[in-house]
């Protein structure tokens, strides 16, 4: 059901890319002129920078690059493209929670530093 919901959704937001609005009788076509600027969608973040979570899977990914150097535009290297989008998205989320709790330990210390400067 969640699946279908997104599917939707996403469904609605390419027809309003495309100037329509989604309602019955109205000519989807062309952006406005306008909205000729489409925003750009990144494949991946740069993958020479350190991603410790994603290091084997980045080697698999450069891997099937090197195998099929004209394969990798028709789709050879869709598994391994999927293997390192979920991977990606698993360190994100891991070092967010990491940065969450550095972040709450820190809050905590300046807590109480102030009660400590409150007090004296």
């Amino acid at each position: 059901a969640a699946l279908a919901r997104a599917r939707a959704a996403a469904a609605h937001r390419g027809r309003r890319a495309l100037g329509g609005g989604g309602r019955s009788g109205e000519r989807v076509g062309l952006p406005r002129r306008s909205c000729t600027t489409l925003t750009p969608v990144a494949m991946h973040p740069p993958l020479d920078k350190p991603h410790p979570y994603c290091h084997e899977v980045i080697e698999l990914f450069k891997a099937c690059h090197a195998d099929n150097p004209v394969g990798k535009w028709v789709g050879a290297c869709n598994s391994a493209k999927r293997a390192l989008d979920d991977c990606l998205k698993a360190q994100k989320k891991i070092l967010a929670r990491e940065n969450q709790a550095k972040a709450q330990r820190q809050r905590e210390r300046m807590a109480q530093a102030r009660e400590i400067s409150q007090s004296s």
